[in-house]
């Protein structure tokens, strides 16, 4: 007897949510690899149905790594901001005059 056929599309209709789910991940995951990978702001494709309750162990550790890299990152930020502000501490120089930059302290 064939199966029924709003069974066959539902378990292929899963396997293709879990399937887009997966590849979703993925690339999230190869994306916080790349220096500037992390992107604010990421909304699911439409076309993703809720996250399976098999990848959400997975989508929780891809979280805490973002949230790392996150931290990571602003506190990066905050060192250049501090950078840009003492250089613009430093006058401008003067043509044909001798300037001195004491970075010792």
């Amino acid at each position: 007897m064939s199966p029924d056929s709003s069974e066959t599309r539902g378990a292929g209709a899963a396997c293709t949510g879990l399937d887009a789910w997966a590849a979703e991940l993925e690339r999230l995951e190869r994306s916080l690899e790349d220096e500037h990978g992390l992107s604010a702001g990421w909304e699911p494709p439409a076309s993703l149905i809720p996250i399976p309750e098999s990848l959400r162990a997975r989508a929780e550790r891809l979280l805490a790594r973002q949230e790392q890299r996150l931290s990571e990152l602003q506190t990066r930020a905050e060192g250049v901001k501090k950078h840009l502000r003492a250089l613009n501490t430093v006058p401008p120089a003067k043509e044909h005059a001798a300037v001195f930059l004491d970075v010792t302290g």
